[in-house]
């Protein structure tokens, strides 16, 4: 009986692979599977509509660890939360349907082979969201230097100004659009629009496997208002209960991986370890520098990969089956 796609892939490969994604994982605080669906897809050939469902997978024994702790802590606002996860359902059901449809488009001729065209349109969107990660964290990081020489720079007072600009207004607060719900030590933000972001957050993490750690965090914090505390412990908490259910949806249409997820559990786990072990080494400055970095090597693997497949240079992976 089949559970699952046959996929022929490195065991060992996939094992080193989920150490490295899982010390970053560990280092960084976030998920890891916007860069693991790259480096499976081009280092071990591993389709992106196989590589996405089964990370899911990967993302519930990350991002459970993570929730337990920052529950204990306080860190987390259950009813935007619950909210979240009503978007975050139905985003997860349409990337499902839209991962299916992508599969039945048949296969297409490139100048550096014959692909399906699944994984060319994964590819492409993949770097698309990817860019969009990249410019975000790039544009955090600046205004953090900023503000970290300015408290540097001003001593107390503008430690205090530090401080206060931390206590963030949500962009989502400026549009009047009720029924409203007030994040943990923010003003009142539309309902409405929260459960739309989660729909535009479901749908990547069901398709990509992206988890909520580049895509939730810059909405919670930036468009709701919630403390980056607070959002880390909600974001854990809507990817974990979100996966699940998209891994039930990905499981009945028999798109994961068994032998892959184990593979990647097995090396994650472990590497979580070691990462949260030296992120007590690190500044946040270079947590953050090194997280533009990394998400900037995932774009430049993807775009390589595509750029093979138009034969802009040699070699693109291979032709991918259908």
């Amino acid at each position: 009986m089949t559970f699952g796609p046959a996929v022929d892939f490195s065991l060992p490969g996939a094992v080193a692979i989920g150490v490295g994604v899982g010390f970053l994982s560990g280092l960084l605080g976030v998920g890891g599977g916007f860069l693991l669906a790259p480096l499976l897809n081009v280092f071990l050939g591993i389709p992106l509509k196989v590589v996405g469902p089964s990370d899911l997978c990967q993302i519930q024994g990350t991002s459970l660890a993570g929730l337990l702790r920052h529950r204990k802590q306080g860190q987390f606002d259950p009813r935007v939360a619950v909210i979240l996860l009503g978007g975050v359902f139905c985003g997860t059901e349409a990337g499902v349907h839209i991962l299916e449809h992508l599969k039945g488009l048949g296969m297409v001729t490139l100048a550096g082979g014959t692909y399906a065209r699944s994984e060319l349109v994964l590819s492409v969107t993949f770097v698309a969201v990817l860019t969009v990660i990249g410019l975000c964290v790039f544009a955090d990081s600046i205004l953090s230097a900023r503000r970290e020489k300015a408290a540097a720079a001003g001593g107390a007072g503008a430690s205090g100004a530090v401080a206060e600009c931390e206590l963030r207004t949500g962009l989502f607060s400026y549009i009047k659009l009720p029924p409203y719900v007030t994040p943990k030590g923010g003003r009142p933000v539309s309902a409405a629009l929260v459960a739309y972001a989660g729909v535009l957050i479901g749908i990547p993490q069901a398709l990509l496997g992206i988890g909520g750690g580049v895509l939730l965090l810059p909405v919670l914090v930036y468009l709701v208002g919630l403390s980056t505390h607070a959002a880390v412990g909600t974001s854990l908490t809507v990817v974990f209960v979100g996966s699940i259910w998209g891994v039930l949806r990905h499981a009945m249409n028999f798109n994961i991986s068994i032998p892959l997820v184990a593979a990647l559990l097995v090396g994650s786990t472990f590497g979580s370890q070691l990462g949260a072990v030296a992120t007590t080494r690190l500044s946040a400055h270079r947590l953050r520098k090194y997280f533009s970095l990394i998400v900037a090597a995932a774009v430049l693997l993807l775009a390589w990969k595509l750029a093979g497949m138009y034969g802009l240079f040699g070699g693109g992976g291979g032709g991918g089956g259908d």
